[in-house]
């Protein structure tokens, strides 16, 4: 399905930590940084570096004490 919708799949023993083509430092790191980084930019083409990298900041680092605050946070 999600071939079809134009994307490509990638398994996670392929990108595991450790492996050659590891996209995380270890399993508790959830964001794929690089590819946030990358669709922020694809997105935003004429935002400056300082621009993307604070909405970048703004995605990763929600505040809020609970996961429940931290996600209504980030959705405002």
């Amino acid at each position: 399905m999600a071939e079809g919708a134009g994307y490509s799949v990638l398994h996670d023993p392929d990108i595991a930590p450790g492996e050659l083509a590891a996209e995380r430092r270890d399993y508790g790191q959830i964001l794929l940084e690089d590819r946030l980084r990358q669709v922020l930019a694809r997105l935003n083409m004429r935002l400056p570096a300082e621009a993307l990298e604070d909405a970048f900041r703004k995605i990763v680092r929600t505040e809020g004490a609970t996961p429940e605050a931290r996600n209504r946070a980030f959705q405002h």
